[in-house]
């Protein structure tokens, strides 16, 4: 190794080492690198399931061994449609009219999919009519294999979805997968993120294809609903770096969507009950994670 060397006699013209004095011992084929050395013969260099990234080295094992071709699962193709009347695009200039709402749906789940790494449709919107809705998802299911759509799902006379989710086998044998999630905004983010997003995951082959969750610490005490609650929150590493903390967004009503804004992750919190009806700051609960932690 160079650093354990000195130079004792250079060219005339200084350019170049003449004599070395080495000042470690030199065993025969040290820092040698011996042909066949880094991938044995017939040795396993990728597992099934595993991702090929571009973060890792995965593609540079693939070309240190001329592998110019794997077999891989092909992603699903994901579309999005929001649905109802009184949903006009998010780009839509000017004050809204009475009723109107702008469509934060479509462009949400869009990215979450696309950061995610899959191909994503935007299918616009539909109106609550029985004829151009059905026309819209047969239009739809021609072009993804996962149509992902919000609004309509509840109990109002033009809540014309019946289901939430389900499964088409089409003519030709294919299966399409179809997530019903709700109109409320925070609601249908949350929705995809818990049942979507995995089962995108799982079709694309991911061995690991569930949420990551961690322990953490609240940072605040947060009283308990009546209901099972997923309780958006800004997660990051203590002060000591020894674990986690949570500090919740604010208001989580489920059409505020300010109770998103930086959240990188979703506390699991049960329902409340007689010997339960509070968590308090320093409690231990569980934390789905959405994004990278501060």
């Amino acid at each position: 190794m160079v650093e354990y060397t000195t130079v004792e006699k250079t060219t005339d013209d200084g350019k170049e080492e003449h004599s070395i004095k080495i000042h470690s011992k030199v065993s025969e084929g040290e820092n040698i690198r011996e042909i066949g050395s880094d991938v044995k013969q017939g040795e396993l260099i990728m597992n099934k399931g595993e991702l090929v990234t571009a973060f890792g080295g995965e593609l540079g094992v693939l070309a240190s061994v001329g592998a110019l071709e794997v077999s891989v699962v092909r992603k699903p193709v994901v579309g999005v449609l929001s649905t109802g009347n009184e949903i006009v695009d998010f780009d839509t200039p000017g004050p809204l009219s009475v009723g109107q709402v702008r469509d934060t749906n479509r462009l949400t789940i869009s990215s979450i999919s696309k950061n995610a790494g899959f191909e994503c449709l935007d299918l616009g919107v539909a109106p609550d009519n029985i004829k151009q809705l059905e026309d819209c998802l047969r239009m739809a299911l021609e072009k993804v294999d996962v149509l992902v759509t919000s609004g309509g799902v509840s109990m109002g006379e033009l809540d014309l979805k019946p289901t939430t989710f389900a499964t088409l086998l089409t003519s030709t044998g294919s299966k399409k997968l179809i997530f019903a999630l709700p109109g409320n905004p925070v609601s249908a983010t949350v929705m995809f993120y818990i049942f979507v997003l995995p089962a995108l995951r799982k079709l694309s082959g991911y061995i690991d294809y569930k949420n990551k969750i961690i322990r953490t610490k609240l940072l605040h005490s947060i009283k308990l609903d009546s209901r099972p609650e997923f309780y958006r929150a800004v997660l990051k590493v203590n002060d000591e770096g020894t674990g986690f903390v949570a500090q919740g967004t604010g208001n989580q009503r489920s059409s505020r969507m300010m109770s998103l804004r930086s959240a990188n992750s979703i506390l699991v919190l049960p329902g409340r009950s007689d010997s339960l009806e509070e968590i308090k700051k320093g409690e231990l609960v569980d934390a789905l994670l959405l994004g990278p932690i501060q």
